[in-house]
């Protein structure tokens, strides 16, 4: 017998669904976008200056665009996404130390997609961006080139021009000291004056901190435009040439590799103040080790020694240590000594934009020096018995012990200074030596930038010179301005393509029909017979000829006998308060079979 008939019924709970699925769309955006509110577009500079006495404003540059500040929307980045990049409670977007290379320069270009633009967030790996830089752009030199970047999907913009497959292997990198990020500690008058306090490195990927003292922070590595035309790269630490400018690390065990007759190398840049500068650049042998005999402790002990420097480049046999590095005029000197015998290894430096790049390396018993890459064509081998001892590592010169007489500064520039534990191949050596503008690979990354998919925020901040101001362009015309050194002018011809993020979430709602249920209709004329009478006018009450024209039959054994058929055309949902949520309708009408049961799956997506 057929069921009770209905018009409601309870939904069971694991018959309603809810799957989200991620939809992307494709945005392309040129600069002429900008007046449809596409992109924001902003200058990044770093100006740390103190305002003149009676003066409580300074006239900061500021972006044509929208008139923010630069040093504003400098110090806004930084806060949010550098100063403390891997710290989950001040980073606004959290990234992978091992990962996501994150390095904010002095200058930066900064590039914000809105939220209408993108949804929920930027792809991973779908952002592209090409830069045609005219011969009038603020690249300064006059040349004409493209930057093309790419989203790595880990929150690095790289430049494919750059092989990093030729780059010494980071993870054989023991000791990393670079000076680029010493520009927070300056202000206008930087370069005049030397910064003291503390420096920071890398030993064995852990943050260490070294002293230094009176070292000047000013540009840094020339990189080669084209023919003699050089431009700066990055900072570089310079030393005065004085006593009391140097930088101390202290002594670490990962330094005793330079005394094993095995695999290390060590990688640095110099650029001295003229030729006839005679100076310690690198020494490790201020003091010396010896063994003693103890009475109160009765046995034998070691303790440190301080002997004299020598002049650079003189006899250090009796002098324990395994790295000196000294300059006498255009000559590089590379020393090691076990107390008794030592090694010495010179060559002559041809200095390209006033920098050389040194290598020394030690594989298979033979050390050999590098200058810009190329073998000087001298070796030897290093003293078999031990060279370590427990000195500090000073740059700049040879001693802290001012009552010794022979003491030896170095005066010039020094940066990007490196150890590996391995031997690096020719071509490794060769790339920590590119210092080419277009393919440089010195700084040993090919990172010009990153993204920020959950803000939508693209900062391309690199050392390297041809990304300054990479989004922005101008001409020497009535367009351009000149503040500060700086030139600035009308957007570049840029295009930046990415695909939006969107959550879609699919609802399935199963809708169980038992035979027998729903087979009842509202409709009168399926509930009733037409109606009979002959006379259709209702007017001549009580009259004899009146017939009533109501209603016929009800069709009530029509359901009993079950030879009612409806057809299903809609389905409707609705809450416990009898509130419609949803509706569908079904593309064809449905029979409502009464012999057995019916599922319909009601399916939206918002």
């Amino acid at each position: 017998m057929p069921t009770i008939p209905s018009v409601f019924r309870n939904i069971r709970k694991n018959d309603v669904h809810q799957r989200p699925f991620k939809a992307f769309k494709n945005y392309v955006i040129t600069d002429p976008d900008a007046i449809a509110e596409k992109y924001d577009l902003q200058r990044a500079i770093h100006k740390m200056v103190t305002p003149h006495v009676d003066d409580a404003t300074y006239n900061y540059p500021l972006n044509s665009t929208d008139g923010t500040n630069q040093h504003v929307v400098h110090n806004w980045i930084d806060h949010r996404y550098y100063r403390y990049p891997y710290d989950q409670a001040r980073c606004h977007e959290l990234t992978d130390v091992m990962k996501t290379e994150k390095f904010l320069f002095w200058n930066a270009s900064v590039f914000t997609i809105p939220y209408h633009q993108m949804g929920e967030r930027v792809k991973p790996g779908s952002l592209v961006f090409q830069s045609f830089i005219t011969g009038s752009s603020t690249n300064k030199f006059n040349r004409t080139f493209t930057v093309t970047g790419s989203d790595d999907g880990l929150g690095n913009l790289r430049d494919l021009e750059i092989v990093s497959q030729s780059f010494a292997s980071s993870s054989y990198n023991s000791f990393y000291l670079s000076f680029n990020d010493q520009y927070r500690k300056f202000d206008d008058n930087y370069g005049l004056i030397g910064i003291t306090g503390s420096i920071a490195y890398k030993l064995n990927s852990s943050n260490k901190s070294a002293n230094i003292s009176k070292v000047r922070i000013n540009p840094g590595i020339m990189v080669n435009v084209s023919g003699s035309v050089y431009a700066p790269s990055g900072l570089a630490g310079e030393f005065t040439g004085s006593l009391n400018s140097h930088v101390m690390i202290n002594h670490e065990e990962t330094f005793d590799e330079l005394q094993r007759c095995d695999d290390w190398g060590v990688s640095f840049w110099i650029n001295p103040n003229g030729l006839t500068n005679t100076g310690s650049v690198i020494s490790k042998y201020s003091n010396t080790t010896e063994a003693y005999y103890n009475a109160r402790e009765g046995k034998q002990m070691i303790r440190a020694v301080n002997k004299p420097p020598i002049i650079p480049g003189s006899d250090i046999s009796k002098r324990r240590t395994p790295l000196q590095v000294s300059l006498i005029g255009d000559e590089i000197h590379y020393q090691a000594s076990d107390g008794s015998t030592q090694l010495h290894i010179s060559a002559s430096t041809s200095f390209r934009g006033d920098w050389a790049h040194i290598f020394i390396k030690n594989s298979e018993n033979v050390c050999r020096l590098y200058v810009n890459g190329q073998t000087t064509g001298t070796s030897g081998s290093l003293p078999k018995d031990s060279t370590t001892n427990y000195a500090n590592i000073l740059l700049g010169r040879d001693t802290l012990d001012f009552s010794l007489t022979n003491r030896f500064a170095y005066n010039g520039k020094l940066a990007e200074m490196r150890m590996y534990n391995y031997a690096l191949s020719d071509t490794s050596i060769q790339s920590l030596a590119n210092q080419n503008f277009y393919s440089g690979s010195l700084y040993q990354s090919n990172v010009l930038g990153n993204i920020f998919y959950k803000n939508g925020q693209v900062v391309i901040s690199s050392p390297m010179p041809k990304y300054q101001d990479v989004l922005f362009t101008g001409s020497f015309g009535s367009d351009a301005t000149v503040t500060d050194g700086t030139l600035s002018g009308l957007p570049n011809s840029f295009k930046v393509s990415y695909k939006g993020q969107y959550t879609i979430y699919e609802n399935n709602v199963m809708v169980r029909i038992p035979m027998g249920s729903f087979n009842v209709s509202t409709n009168p004329t399926s509930t009733y017979r037409p109606a009979t009478g002959v006379n259709n006018s209702c007017n001549d009450v009580g009259s004899g000829a009146e017939k009533f024209n109501g209603p016929g039959d009800f069709r009530k054994t029509m359901f009993i006998t079950g030879s009612a058929k409806p057809y299903i055309t809609t389905v409707g949902l609705f809450n416990d308060k009898g509130q419609m949520l949803a509706v569908g309708k079904l593309a064809e009408p449905l029979e409502n079979r009464d012999d057995i049961d019916m599922n319909i799956i009601v399916r939206w997506d918002y």
